[in-house]
């Protein structure tokens, strides 16, 4: 935790907002890798498969985004007023609302990404590798979500460096998982999400013991 309100106004900024947007750097820099992974290992038709998922990938990212946001604001005024019960009960409530929405999407996304997909016109030639891809993404979602909402608890209490430092372990354990199963193991395009699943859970693992905020 640290107080935003002490020091020099410009240095205490720069030093909050800078890992926040090294942090979306990294988090497109690897998702570029994993499309080169993906289409140089495996070919044009299994990258268009995990390519025609971008849409609703965004869509779950921004969802996360909008109920996350929320809770950094809540958060940073509640420990800006020093209201510690206030504080707990807004981290407490923020866990339960994100599981909620969380398994709710996570099981629908599951059951219907063939009907997404349809939607988006996806080609029947990928259609199947990519419904795949994306139920292996869906059922992530639980985990993607929490950590999330911790990350975010951390900026809401002037702390943007730690979510910083798991989202570069996330990064490369995705790098090195999707490159070990998609061209080691030769899993195609499911190698990947896979990739992703595991990062995901890795970073989730330890970030989970940062909760005794709540």
């Amino acid at each position: 935790m640290k107080d935003l309100t002490k020091g020099k106004e410009s240095k205490v900024i720069l030093a909050f907002a800078l890992p926040m947007l090294i942090s979306n750097l990294v988090q497109q820099t690897y998702t570029v890798v994993d499309s080169i992974i993906v289409g140089r290992a495996i070919g044009k038709a299994a990258l268009s498969a995990v390519s025609i998922t971008i849409p609703i990938s965004f869509a779950i990212f921004a969802l996360m985004i909008g109920l996350t946001m929320g809770t950094t604001v809540t958060v940073g005024q509640f420990f800006g007023a020093n209201d510690s019960k206030s504080l707990r009960s807004a981290i407490s409530t923020s866990y339960i609302i994100i599981f909620l929405c969380s398994m709710i999407l996570a099981i629908a996304g599951f059951l219907f990404s063939y009907n997404f997909l349809e939607i988006l016109n996806t080609p029947t030639d990928i259609i199947n590798d990519a419904t795949l891809y994306l139920k292996i993404t869906f059922l992530g979602v639980p985990f993607m979500f929490i950590y999330n909402i911790i990350t975010s608890m951390l900026r809401g209490l002037g702390n943007s460096k730690t979510p910083l430092y798991f989202l570069v372990l996330s990064s490369i354990i995705n790098i090195l998982f999707s490159s070990l199963l998609v061209i080691g193991f030769g899993l195609g395009v499911p190698g990947s999400s896979y990739g992703t699943l595991v990062a995901t859970f890795s970073t989730f693992s330890p970030v989970r013991n940062l909760s005794f905020m709540g």
